[in-house]
C-alpha cells in the first residue's frame, strides 16, 4: 500500500488542478500500471486480505481502451495539457507524442512560455502528420532549430514564422526546400527574407495558395517575378511595402489564373501604368475579389476606372489615404463593381455626399463601410446610405465633424425595422453627436432587442466648462482641443512628406487620441446592449 499512496501523491502533483475531465478520470492509472512483483507479494504475503477490491482491479482497464479511443481522448486536451500529463508515465508519454496528435501545432497561446526544444521535440513527434505549424512570434526559434526540424515535417501545409526573428536566411531556405505540400506561407515582416526566397518558392513550393511577404524589406520586383513564374496556383498575394515595382512584375502576377486577393499597400512607385498593365495582361473579366491599394499617393481615378471595368466580382476594396482620387472616380467604380461588400474610404479627402448616394443606390450588397476623416460627408449622406444599403452592420465615422444628432436618431428608426440583428457603430471625435444622443440610441437599441455596439468618447478643455453639468455642451465643445492638434500633425506629416505620413499617420493620430484623453479629462464610452441589457464604460 505504501507504493500505491506514493503513485497517487506523485500523481496528484504532476496533474495540474484545471485538468480536463477525460485526465481526472484515469488519475489513477499510473498506480495500476505500475503493479509490479512486490506488489503482489504484498497481497500473497497477507492471508488476512480475503477478496481484497485492489486484487481484483490489479489489470488497468485504461490499457483494454484501443488505441485510437486513447488518442481521442488526448485530443481533447490543449497542447500544453498533454505536455505535462505527459510526465505522468511512461504509457502516457507515449501517447502524448504520438504523431497522430499534431497535425497542428499552434503556438499561438503560449508561445512565450515554451522553449525551442520542446518545439523541435513536438515537430519531431508529429512527423510526416504535421499538416500545419504556427509559430508566429516564436523568437526563441533559432536557425539550427529550424534547420534540424526541416527533414521531420515534410507534409506541413500552412507555415507561419512571422515574428521569428531569431531565423535567418539558410535555416528558411532549408525548411522551405522540404516542403513540397506547403500551401499557406506567412514570412511578413522578416529581413531575412531575399529574393533567394522567393527562388526556392518558385521552384519547390508549386502547390502554394496564400503568401504573405509583407514588409520584407530585402525583397525587390524580381523576387516577386520569379515567385509568380513558378506558383501559378496562387489566390491570395501579399506584397504590402515594397519599394520598387515593375511592370514586368505587373505582368507576371496578371498570369496567375486564380488570383483572387491582391495587397499592395504603400508601395511608393505604384501608379495608374502599373495598374493598367495589369488588367491589360490579365484575362477578362478578372477574378478579383479582393484587392488593397491603401497609401498609395500615385494613384488618380484612372486605376478606379481600370478596377470598375475589369473586375465585375470585386467584394473587398480598400483604397484608404490614396489623396489623389476623386469623387468621380468613386461614383464610376459604385456603378461597375455592384457585388462589393466592404470599402476602406478612411482619409480619402474626396468623399462626399454624392458618392454615398452612389453607393446607396447600387451597392445593395454593402455590409461594412469605413468614412473615418471624410470631413465632407453629411447627415444626410449617411442617412441616405444606410436606409438603402439594408445590409450594412458596421459604420466607421470617426472626425467626420459634420455629423450631428440626426444621423442616431436615424440609426434607431432603421433598428426598430429589424433588419439586422447587429450594429457595430464608430464615432470617435464627432464633436456634434451629443452624449444624449449617443444614450438614447442605446436605450431605444435596448428596446428593440438588437445588439449594438457604439463606440465614442467625448473630451473637454480642463479650464472651460468645469462648472456646467450639461453633457450636450462638454461633449460639442470639448473636441477643440484634438481637432487642433490632428491638423497640426496633418500638417506636419505633409510638410515631411508621403512617406512620413503613410507610415507613422495611424500611430501618430492614436498617439494624439491617447494625450488628447489624458489633458482634456476624456470620457470613453462603450456601449453595447441587447435584448434589456446594456453596459455603460466610462
Amino acid at each position: 500500500m505504501r507504493q500505491s499512496k506514493n503513485c497517487s501523491r506523485r500523481s496528484s502533483s504532476v496533474i495540474p488542478k484545471k485538468m480536463d475531465s477525460a485526465v481526472v478520470l484515469f488519475e489513477d492509472v499510473k498506480g495500476k500500471e505500475k503493479g509490479n512483483d512486490e506488489y503482489d507479494s504484498f497481497l500473497c504475503d497477507n492471508d488476512n486480505v480475503i477478496d481484497h477490491p485492489l486484487k481484483k482491479d490489479k489489470i488497468c482497464h485504461f490499457d483494454k481502451i484501443p488505441l485510437e479511443i486513447k488518442v481521442k481522448i488526448f485530443k481533447c486536451l490543449e497542447i500544453d495539457e498533454i505536455v505535462r500529463i505527459s510526465l505522468v508515465c511512461h504509457g502516457w508519454h507515449e501517447l502524448a507524442y504520438d504523431g497522430s496528435l499534431w497535425s497542428e501545432l499552434n503556438l499561438v497561446s503560449f508561445y512565450r512560455t515554451i522553449s525551442a526544444d520542446q518545439i523541435l521535440r513536438l515537430s519531431k513527434a508529429a512527423g510526416g502528420f504535421l499538416k500545419v505549424a504556427n509559430f508566429r512570434g516564436c523568437v526563441q526559434l533559432s536557425s539550427p532549430h529550424l534547420k534540424e526540424l526541416a527533414p521531420y515535417c515534410p507534409n506541413i501545409q500552412t507555415l507561419q514564422l512571422s515574428g521569428c526573428r531569431n531565423l535567418d536566411k539558410d535555416s528558411i531556405n532549408t525548411l522551405l526546400s522540404h516542403l513540397n505540400n506547403l500551401e499557406v506561407l506567412d514570412l511578413s515582416g522578416l529581413i531575412v527574407v531575399i529574393n533567394l526566397t522567393c527562388n526556392t518558392l518558385s521552384k519547390k513550393c508549386k502547390k502554394l495558395k496564400q503568401v504573405n511577404l509583407n514588409w520584407c524589406q530585402n525583397i525587390s520586383s524580381r523576387g516577386i517575378e520569379n515567385l509568380v513564374k513558378g506558383c501559378q496556383e496562387l489566390i491570395c498575394l501579399k506584397i504590402n511595402g515594397l519599394s520598387k515595382v515593375s511592370e514586368q512584375m505587373m505582368i507576371n502576377i496578371a498570369s496567375l489564373p486564380n488570383l483572387k486577393d491582391l495587397s499592395m499597400k504603400l508601395c511608393p512607385t505604384l501608379n495608374d501604368e502599373h495598374i493598367s498593365t495589369f488588367f491589360n495582361n490579365q484575362s477578362l473579366p478578372s477574378s478579383l475579389t479582393h484587392i488593397d491599394l491603401s497609401n498609395n499617393q500615385l494613384l488618380t481615378d484612372d486605376t478606379l476606372k481600370e478596377l470598375g471595368n475589369s473586375c465585375p466580382d470585386l467584394t473587398h476594396l480598400q483604397v484608404n489615404e490614396c489623396t489623389n482620387f476623386t469623387d468621380n472616380g468613386f461614383i464610376y467604380i459604385s456603378s461597375k463593381c455592384t457585388k462589393l461588400e466592404v470599402i476602406d474610404l478612411e482619409d480619402c479627402p474626396c468623399i462626399n455626399d454624392e458618392v454615398l448616394r452612389s453607393f446607396a443606390a447600387y451597392l445593395s450588397d454593402l455590409k461594412k463601410i469605413c468614412l473615418s476623416y471624410c470631413e465632407l460627408i453629411t447627415d444626410d449622406g449617411v442617412n441616405t446610405l444606410l436606409q438603402q444599403c439594408t445590409k450594412i452592420s458596421h459604420i466607421d465615422l470617426d472626425h467626420c465633424q459634420l455629423l450631428t444628432d440626426a444621423v442616431l436618431h436615424n440609426l434607431s428608426l432603421l433598428l426598430n425595422e429589424g433588419r439586422v440583428d447587429y450594429m457595430e457603430v464608430e464615432i470617435y471625435d464627432c464633436r456634434n453627436i451629443s452624449i444624449s444622443a449617443v444614450r438614447e440610441t442605446v436605450k431605444k437599441a435596448t428596446d428593440y432587442g438588437v445588439l449594438l455596439k457604439l463606440k465614442g468618447y467625448y473630451s473637454w478643455q480642463a479650464n472651460s466648462n468645469t462648472d456646467s453639468d450639461d453633457d450636450d455642451n462638454r461633449g460639442r465643445n470639448g473636441g477643440s482641443s484634438w481637432v487642433r492638434n490632428n491638423r497640426f500633425i496633418r500638417r506636419f506629416t505633409s510638410t515631411n512628406g508621403v512617406s512620413l505620413r503613410s507610415h507613422l499617420g495611424a500611430a501618430i493620430r492614436s498617439s494624439i487620441r491617447s494625450t488628447n484623453r489624458d489633458n482634456n479629462r476624456v470620457g470613453r464610452m462603450n456601449f453595447t446592449v441587447r435584448g434589456g441589457r446594456s453596459c455603460i464604460i466610462l
